[in-house]
């Protein structure tokens, strides 16, 4: 058998094998609750890998694009021969305490992502109730913390990286955070991967930047310069009693969606910046303190800006924190 002939026979079997491990499930749906956008097809992807065929992808885009299929369709996979067997390893491996989420019960999961975004029972993370302290959005890692030297921030220890640039070249919105101070959350696979407020706040202007999807691990800050720059994010700015703050919701790889209440980043399909201005919605969208804002499907970091003379933060590089634990005082 020729090579061509052995590249098509690769082509044929894969798509037929990831259909049978993928059962009712080869379309995953990675649209945010809304009607489901067909990825491109295996066969596609493995042709253009195999046999050189073309769909306007390079070589390295059909690797990633492939990556994110079949990632994709395993976490949302609803065939019990694939989930239950997913998320035991997945608890084990992690040492997850299942006893305080809302639903303990393996079965109750649809799939590998409803677990991985799994909602956690009243009260399992008491919020700090003092009026001027800000609390920790997740559950993590404080990856960097301290202050915006001018309006240059730190991604790790010797890199730095623009807020002009993070904020997507708003430079009247980072000026507005000049001399200010920010908190970096890293977010490893096992941790509760919901966003929640860490003050309370009503939503101005709400911001999906299109970028990469590397790791946003501790090792690949320190080795990617302008890392979050770099990747896809969702800027949301919120105003106060005691002034603005912002939060960057990061993606990394493999990261299908970051949600919020009012909006859904996926990477395959957004190609363009958008803007929501919610400044002017009546009634405004507030959210109070340790509120649900949004959740990573498969990642990922939080950073939080707040002005001068605003936000001095307990918390040091490398120190692990809860969401609701207070995390400083605005």
């Amino acid at each position: 058998m020729n090579i061509p002939e052995l590249s098509g026979v690769r082509a044929f079997f894969l798509p037929a094998l990831l259909s049978l491990l993928i059962t009712d499930n080869a379309l995953a749906d990675v649209s945010c609750k809304k009607p489901i956008n067909k990825q491109i097809p295996y066969e596609l992807l493995l042709n253009n890998l195999l046999l050189g065929a073309q769909i306007n992808q390079t070589s390295q885009d059909t690797l990633t694009l492939l990556n994110m299929n079949i990632i994709t369709d395993i976490a949302y996979a609803d065939s019990r021969l694939i989930k239950e067997p997913l998320i035991e390893a997945f608890i084990k491996l992690f040492d997850i305490d299942v006893t305080e989420l809302l639903h303990p019960e393996v079965g109750w999961y649809e799939n590998f992502n409803t677990f991985f975004t799994r909602a956690l029972k009243p009260g399992a993370r008491p919020i700090d109730a003092e009026v001027n302290t800000i609390t920790s959005p997740v559950d993590g890692l404080v990856s960097e913390a301290g202050r915006i030297d001018g309006l240059q921030m730190i991604q790790a220890k010797g890199k730095l990286y623009s807020a002009v640039d993070l904020l997507n070249g708003d430079a009247q919105l980072a000026d507005e955070f000049f001399k200010g101070s920010f908190i970096t959350f890293y977010l490893s696979p096992g941790n509760y991967h919901r966003v929640h407020m860490p003050f309370n706040g009503t939503l101005r202007t709400l911001v999906s930047v299109p970028g990469k999807l590397h790791s946003v691990s501790p090792w690949h800050a320190q080795s990617i310069n302008n890392l979050y720059v770099k990747n896809e994010r969702m800027i949301a700015v919120f105003d106060s009693d005691f002034g603005p703050f912002v939060m960057v919701l990061v993606g990394a790889e493999n990261v299908g969606r970051i949600e919020t209440s009012w909006f859904c980043i996926k990477p395959e399909l957004n190609k363009e910046v958008v803007t929501l201005d919610f400044s002017d919605k009546v009634p405004p969208v507030r959210l109070e303190k340790g509120e649900e804002m949004g959740l990573f499907n498969l990642g990922s970091t939080i950073i939080l800006m707040f002005p001068e003379n605003r936000g001095t933060f307990d918390l040091k590089t490398g120190n692990k924190v809860k969401m609701g634990e207070k995390a400083g005082y605005y």
